[in-house]
């Protein structure tokens, strides 16, 4: 009788003592995501077959994939949002009636994963800990070590 009136008082206690005085509700938060305003200018280069409307907080640039090489179609341009850190890849191919339909889809399916370049292999594991070179870098820095070198904080 006296370990069930211990235990009883021991929760009446522990109950009243963790309780404020007045109830304090948690506020609801919500996630602010701010957007740029509405704004476009037109894409009009007489260079290229085609124009549209973009942001004006956007920039477009020439793909730079061939460097100094002639590309194959020279009308493909990269839009960046610099402020919301994205990018577009716009690619363009004229189609003629001599080309094979069967060819043109086997170059869309490559147009379209030209840029989810994948490893084939993985030539070594690390361990769990942040290291930079080899290709690995920490805000822009260490990228072309020769080698894995770890930071420590």
């Amino acid at each position: 009788m006296s370990r069930v009136l211990f235990f009883l008082s021991l929760l009446l206690c522990g109950l009243v003592a963790c309780r404020p005085e007045t109830y304090i509700p948690k506020p609801r938060g919500y996630f602010r995501v701010s957007f740029p305003e509405r704004a476009y200018q037109e894409f009009n280069n007489p260079e290229y077959p085609y124009r549209f409307s973009y942001p004006v907080y956007a920039e477009i640039s020439r793909d730079t994939v061939f460097f100094d090489e002639k590309p194959e179609n020279p009308y493909w341009i990269n839009i960046s949002f610099p402020s919301l850190g994205a990018q577009l890849f716009l690619t363009y191919k004229e189609i003629r009636r001599d080309q094979v339909f069967g060819q043109l889809i086997e170059d869309a399916y490559k147009m379209s994963y030209f840029h989810d370049i994948r490893a084939d292999y993985i030539a070594f594991e690390i361990p769990n800990r942040f290291v930079v070179g080899y290709g690995l870098d920490y805000e822009g820095q260490g990228r072309n070590l020769p080698d894995l070198y770890e930071l420590s904080s």
